[in-house]
């Protein structure tokens, strides 16, 4: 099940949200209410068995702001 992220065409409120079924589902803002939402084009993270050290300075954290791989601000 992926979580999908959202942009709100009323409010402009990014939010993520669970989908069970993409046949099934209309999104929802949690701010206004509004069910006009586009789907936004988001980072995935992959986790794999092993925790290795980022040496491609990949950022995963680009919501916040925050390049967490290299810790410095994304400009």
């Amino acid at each position: 099940m992926p979580i999908f992220e959202f942009q709100c065409s009323s409010c402009q409120e990014v939010f993520e949200e669970l989908v069970w079924s993409r046949r099934d589902h209309s999104a929802q803002c949690p701010r206004c209410g509004k069910t006009k939402v586009k789907q936004l084009v988001s980072v995935f993270a992959a986790q794999t068995g092993a925790r290795a050290a980022s040496t491609s300075g990949d950022c995963y954290n680009r919501r916040a702001g925050i390049c967490e791989a290299g810790g410095g601000a994304l400009t």
